[in-house]
């Protein structure tokens, strides 16, 4: 994953912090971000990851892995294609 991606939850912005804070269902607790939703135990695909809810920081909402990732926006591309669309 290139460096300048972040990684927050898509309804509050809480950003993990590397902690575990996701289990599998076989009950292997892990970060779930170093193995792009991957259980490290049984190998589990997750399409989904829920924002943890502790005290204030997080809001619990369960949103598309994917989702998460936040890529920077590529100045230079999105000037070609307004180029080329005008």
């Amino acid at each position: 994953m290139p460096e300048n991606v972040r990684i927050e939850c898509p309804n509050c912005r809480w950003e993990p912090d590397g902690g575990s804070h996701w289990q599998c269902t076989c009950g292997h607790a892990w970060d779930t971000f170093k193995t792009a939703a991957i259980c490290p135990a049984c190998s589990k695909r997750w399409k989904v990851t829920q924002c943890p809810k502790f005290s204030s920081d997080g809001c619990g909402e369960v949103r598309p892995h994917e989702d998460w990732y936040v890529f920077p926006i590529d100045h230079e591309l999105l000037a070609l294609k307004e180029e080329s669309h005008g």
